[in-house]
């Protein structure tokens, strides 16, 4: 698919279908190894080099650069914290209000994740 697109094609491709993939769930799974995080960088690294037909030795960081790309062990870092903001702010579904628990909050004799 590669050669029959052009560059800003291959990029709406990432952003529409691959992105969201590798981004469901990090709230969940970037906390877990730096495996993990280092699985998906890698995927990020390979997604760029398609997009701008780099060579495999290619530095990422000028990729990215070019791309104006975050890693997405970053990006999975700011929505935590979008997370973590919203459930301060209490616009979380209930199912995650018991789950994170607000430490002002343990004096009422909850046994949940804290946040």
């Amino acid at each position: 698919m590669s050669p029959y697109l052009k560059r800003s094609h291959k990029v709406l491709y990432y952003d529409a279908v691959l992105k969201p993939s590798f981004l469901y769930g990090s709230s969940v799974w970037s906390s877990t190894s730096k495996t993990n995080l280092d699985s998906v960088l890698r995927l990020q690294k390979r997604a760029a080099r398609v997009i701008l037909n780099a060579p495999f030795n290619s530095r990422s960081v000028d990729l990215f650069n070019t791309l104006n790309w975050i890693p997405l062990y970053r990006e999975s870092h700011i929505n935590q914290c979008a997370l973590i903001y919203k459930r301060l702010q209490g616009n979380t579904p209930n199912y995650l209000n018991k789950l994170l628990v607000i430490n002002s909050n343990m004096h009422r004799g909850t046994q949940d994740i804290v946040i």
